[in-house]
């Protein structure tokens, strides 16, 4: 695949040190085509219990100073923060309430994602992800 706009969305985040599968897949859909990695947004309970870790710090910053949202890793690698912050679910058990956070936070990302593709301007993309699909399905709607 060569000059295509590929979006590739993970759960680790693009400054993480260990790195992921779906990061070296960005880095590869780099080499020939324009990747902008959405980094999964960050629960509550994930910033305070990890708010001393270097790219919780970053973000916490960023969503804090309103500094840009969008960082450039090279000429066809970008990296995007998103601003919402998801509710904590992992307690719920798939109870009602889960499925209402849960619906909740497919909502914030659906909408993020929207907001990043109109900032773009993409037109014709392709979405790579594992791990998010109803609100990757929904973003049209």
């Amino acid at each position: 695949m060569n000059d295509r706009d590929i979006i590739v969305i993970g759960l680790q985040p693009y400054d993480n040190a260990i790195g992921s599968k779906r990061i070296n897949i960005a880095d590869e859909f780099a080499l020939n085509n324009v990747v902008p990695y959405i980094n999964y947004a960050f629960d509550g309970t994930s910033i305070r219990r990890e708010k001393n870790l270097l790219n919780i710090k970053k973000r916490i910053e960023m969503r804090s100073e309103k500094k840009g949202n969008l960082n450039e890793i090279n000429a066809n690698l970008w990296v995007f923060y998103e601003d919402t912050l998801l509710e904590s679910v992992n307690w719920g058990h798939h109870t009602f309430l889960f499925k209402i956070f849960n619906f909740i936070n497919n909502a914030r990302i659906k909408n993020e994602i929207k907001k990043f593709i109109n900032r773009l301007k993409f037109n014709d993309f392709i979405i790579s992800t594992t791990t998010i699909s109803l609100c990757v399905f929904t973003l049209m709607n």
